[in-house]
C-alpha cells in the first residue's frame, strides 16, 4: 500500500462510520424514500449506485482490495 499511515484500525473505523451512515439512513424515512426513488428511477445506471455502497459491500472492503483498486486507477 502506498500510504502506510492507513492501518487496519483506521479502515475498521471508516467501515464503522459507513455502517452507521447506512443505519441512520434507514431510520430517516424521508432520506430513505429519496434514495429508494433514485434507485428505481435510475435502475441499471450509475446514478442508482449509493456513494457509500451497501452494508454488505462495506464489510467486504479490505486493505488489499483498497490497494488493488488504487493500483487499477
Amino acid at each position: 500500500m502506498l500510504n502506510t499511515d492507513f492501518t487496519e484500525e483506521k479502515l475498521e473505523l471508516e467501515k464503522q462510520l459507513l455502517r452507521q451512515a447506512h443505519l441512520n439512513l434507514y431510520n430517516n424515512k424521508n432520506k430513505y424514500a429519496g434514495v429508494q426513488f433514485t434507485n428505481h428511477m435510475f435502475e441499471g445506471e450509475t446514478e442508482s449506485i449509493n456513494l457509500n455502497g451497501t452494508l454488505e459491500s462495506v464489510d467486504k472492503v479490505t486493505l488489499a482490495s483498497i490497494n488493488e483498486a488504487y493500483q487499477y486507477i
